[in-house]
C-alpha cells in the first residue's frame, strides 16, 4: 500500500505544482502587460518633454535587414573605391586621402555625420593594407 500512497502523493504534488506554474504564468503575463503600459506612458511623457523644450526627436533609420550597421554603406563604398584606385595605379597614401574625402562627403550628405566613424577608418586602413600589401 505504501507504493500506492506514494504514487497518489506524487500525483497530488504534480497537480499542485502545475497549478502553481499556471498561476505564476498568469502573474507574469499581467506584469508584462503592466510594463508595456508603463513604457507607453513613459514614451508619451518623453515626447511631451521634447515638444515642451523644443528638442527634435532623432530621425528614425530605415528598417535594415539583419544586423547591418549604419556604416555598412560607407564601408562598401570604401571597398569599391579603393579597388578602383588600386587598379588605376594610385599610391596607398593618395588612395586613402581620396577615399576618406569621398566617404566624409557621403557621410555628411546621407547620414548627417560630421566625421567618419572609427570603424570606417579602420576598415579603410585594413583594406589598403590588404590591397596594396603594406603593413600598418
Amino acid at each position: 500500500m505504501t507504493a500506492t500512497a506514494t504514487i497518489e502523493t506524487l500525483t497530488k504534488d504534480l497537480h499542485a505544482s502545475k497549478a502553481r506554474v499556471d498561476q505564476l504564468s498568469q502573474q507574469l503575463d499581467k506584469e508584462k502587460a503592466h510594463g508595456r503600459t508603463l513604457y507607453t506612458q513613459f514614451e508619451a511623457l518623453q515626447s511631451d518633454m521634447q515638444t515642451a523644450f523644443g528638442i527634435e526627436p532623432p530621425k528614425t533609420a530605415k528598417k535594415r535587414k539583419g544586423r547591418t550597421s549604419a556604416t555598412s554603406p560607407l564601408k562598401s563604398a570604401a571597398t569599391a573605391l579603393l579597388t578602383k584606385l588600386q587598379k588605376e595605379g594610385k599610391t596607398p597614401q593618395s588612395a586613402k586621402a581620396t577615399v576618406l574625402e569621398t566617404l566624409l562627403a557621403q557621410a555628411k550628405k546621407e547620414l548627417g555625420l560630421s566625421a567618419l566613424p572609427k570603424s570606417v577608418n579602420r576598415h579603410v586602413d585594413k583594406h589598403i593594407a590588404k590591397l596594396f600589401k603594406t603593413t600598418k
